[in-house]
């Protein structure tokens, strides 16, 4: 091996060295960046969820069929003192619909309109036959 080659080599060595050494500070300065970014966006987050609470409200599908202030606290006790199931609504199964044993609607009331009788009667031949060749046709 000659003097040149192991001079060149130690040039390239020293090169990439500092380029090793070049990346390794951009890379901590980006690292801070994203920190500093990943902070910002937890802190719009934050406030997204603030105000849009103050512009709409509470979700009322969240809620229980309780009272508004019916939420259980730390200490896994509602507002009234009692335990928490966990179950929305104070531990009632949040069924939908009409509940059993409740009135239903029944039907209209179309006793106060006009009625009047019609009568349409089919021709023979375009009547369907009650039994075709021994086989009964259902519905008929």
């Amino acid at each position: 091996m000659s003097a040149g080659a192991v001079i060149g080599d130690a040039t390239e060595v020293a090169y990439w060295r500092e380029r090793a050494t070049l990346a390794e500070g951009r890379l901590a300065v980006a690292e801070e960046r994203l920190a500093g970014a990943e902070a910002r966006v937890l802190e719009l987050a934050e406030q997204v969820a603030v105000l849009s609470r103050m512009l709409f409200g509470q979700s009322s599908e969240k809620a229980g069929p309780g009272k508004p202030g019916d939420r259980a606290g730390a200490d896994g006790q509602g507002d009234d003192g009692q335990e928490d199931s966990g179950q929305p609504g104070g531990g009632q199964a949040g069924k939908r619909g009409q509940r059993p044993g409740s009135k239903g609607h029944g039907r209209r009331d179309y006793s106060g309109l006009e009625t009047r009788e019609e009568i349409h009667d089919v021709p023979d031949g375009q009547r369907e036959p009650r039994v075709r060749a021994g086989v009964r046709v259902p519905g008929v």
